[in-house]
């Protein structure tokens, strides 16, 4: 009841759950204001990390997606962001045709995706297909920024989170790491997933599945494509010293003939038409629960 007195009290209609987990539960509302959906992340404030806000809010970027308002309310953060339909792990699985053309842009886009993150210092620390969205227009942009932090490339992190099949070989081992180069390990693993659409250590029980992490033993036969089998490589270098950065990967020669320019937001006139909110101050309110 107070969930639906909160949504009324903010000209926010509900719609549908998106998903629910241990990071709280996302709805898909829509706003009489804007005219527009968004998506609702609920966050319990006893796991609401504020570094989450705090990325989102020192990043004006179109490859990140768009946080415009957050409240407390009973105990509870509410996150309202940009809406976007599917996520990556979802759009490439329903789509098993998917060109090499396309999933070439793909890549490109989710190395793009985390080179924003990392130019601005932040590592996000929790790279995986879920954490792209896919937006209306076919246009990727991270999220979930609840494990990520702002830091220096040399800083090392000795948390050890995340989804054990995207975990780098030093978060597997729990020593202490350089988030950065651990990022590249997950995109690594992210960029097989949108090759194969498989992930590349899967399907065996805890200890096998470190093992193979740790020694980096998969089947780098599953990529067809040489030059994409050769970048996976190159992310799932066990040495994370010698992984490259995203700056490194976005100048290999694959990449050479795709635009390494800000996305293309320009939109067509029945677009342009609809209501939409382009990056607005974002907005601190705090309902207090009664």
């Amino acid at each position: 009841m107070r969930k639906l007195l909160f949504f009324h009290n903010h000209s926010l209609e509900y719609d549908s759950t998106i998903g629910h987990g241990g990071y709280g539960t996302i709805y898909k509302v829509y706003s009489s204001k804007y005219q527009t959906f968004f998506a609702l992340k609920q966050i319990p404030e006893e796991q609401f990390n504020e570094a989450e806000v705090e990325c989102l809010k020192s990043i004006d970027d179109p490859r990140i997606v768009n946080l415009y308002k957050y409240y407390s309310f009973n105990h509870s953060i509410y996150l309202l962001m940009e809406y976007c339909p599917s996520d990556l792990y979802h759009f490439i699985r329903d789509k098993p045709n998917l060109s090499q053309s396309e999933i070439i842009r793909l890549i490109h886009e989710a190395v793009l995706c985390v080179k924003s993150c990392h130019d601005r210092g932040i590592s996000h620390c929790d790279i995986k297909p879920s954490n792209f969205l896919v937006d209306k227009y076919g246009r990727i942009k991270i999220c979930a920024f609840g494990l990520s932090s702002i830091c220096s490339s040399t800083e090392l992190r000795h948390d050890f989170k995340g989804t054990k099949v995207f975990l780098s070989p030093e978060i597997v081992k729990r020593v202490d790491y350089n988030p950065f180069s651990s990022d590249i390990w997950s995109l690594g693993v992210t960029l097989f997933y949108i090759a194969t659409r498989s992930l590349p250590f899967a399907n065996y029980n805890s200890k096998i599945l470190s093992e193979r992490i740790c020694n980096g033993i998969y089947d780098a036969s599953r990529i067809t494509n040489p030059e994409i089998r050769d970048i996976v490589a190159k992310c799932l270098t066990i040495n994370p010293e010698m992984r490259p950065s995203c700056t490194d990967l976005v100048n290999f020669p694959f990449f050479s003939n795709l635009s390494n320019k800000r996305m293309d937001l320009r939109i067509s006139k029945s677009i342009r038409s609809n209501p939409v909110i382009i990056r607005p101050k974002i907005d601190v309110r705090k309902t207090i629960s009664t």
